[in-house]
């Protein structure tokens, strides 16, 4: 049998499928749950290929080099009333039951729609599952003073309407040493645009030649 087919008594298996024939399998699955169910009652089986999909992505992942801790797998379920040609799509997170899915989706399309139907049927049309492999990337780091830069100047700068002008210092924003923290009041200028750091704030350089504010007290 060929992979991704449907086993009786035995789900879905998708340990060897590739990724179209998964998404084939989705649409395949949607058509499956409106014959057997018909809307009147929902079904397990669409769980069951969450599940699939799910093992299916890890593994892919695996192959990449990617291992499970720096996985994310997300899963979700598209749901409408019967009858309708729009549907919701649903995080469907593991452990959740169908049931607790339609009670979300009411709540979902009472939200959207100003409106639900609690006592209305609801079908799933759709299953999807997102998988991202976290990489580790190196700091970025870029070639900066190791000295503190010294002030160019100071002038007078308003910074509340109606309020005095406070003595501002003015720093070359070039000039800044790698961990030089600024103590505002001050402003930080350079070619292209100008940084301001109100009065009990503060901004930090880092190594990648970034500044992190910092307001008030943080």
């Amino acid at each position: 049998m060929m992979k991704g087919q449907r086993r009786p008594g035995n789900g879905f298996d998708l340990s060897e499928a590739p990724s179209h024939l998964i998404r084939r399998c989705q649409q395949f699955y949607g058509d499956l749950y409106a014959r057997e169910a018909g809307g009147k009652e929902l079904t397990k089986q669409q769980f069951t290929l969450l599940c699939a999909l799910e093992q299916n992505a890890a593994a892919d992942l695996r192959v990449d080099g990617i291992s499970t801790d720096a996985q994310q797998l997300t899963r979700h379920v598209d749901a409408r009333y019967v009858g309708q040609e729009f549907a919701l799509t649903l995080p469907a997170e593991a452990g959740a039951s169908p049931a607790s899915i339609v009670e979300r989706f009411h709540a979902e399309h009472e939200r959207t729609f100003g409106h639900a139907a609690p006592s209305a049927p609801v079908e799933f049309v759709g299953v999807r599952v997102v998988a991202v492999g976290l990489r580790p990337t190196d700091e970025m780091t870029r070639e900066l003073p190791d000295s503190p830069g010294e002030a160019v100047g100071r002038r007078l700068v308003h910074f509340e309407l109606g309020a005095e002008p406070v003595e501002t210092t003015i720093y070359e924003r070039a000039t800044l040493g790698r961990g030089q923290v600024i103590e505002g009041p001050a402003i930080l200028q350079q070619i292209d645009t100008t940084t301001v750091v109100p009065p009990g704030d503060r901004a930090e350089v880092q190594s990648s030649g970034a500044i992190v504010m910092a307001w008030g007290d943080e």
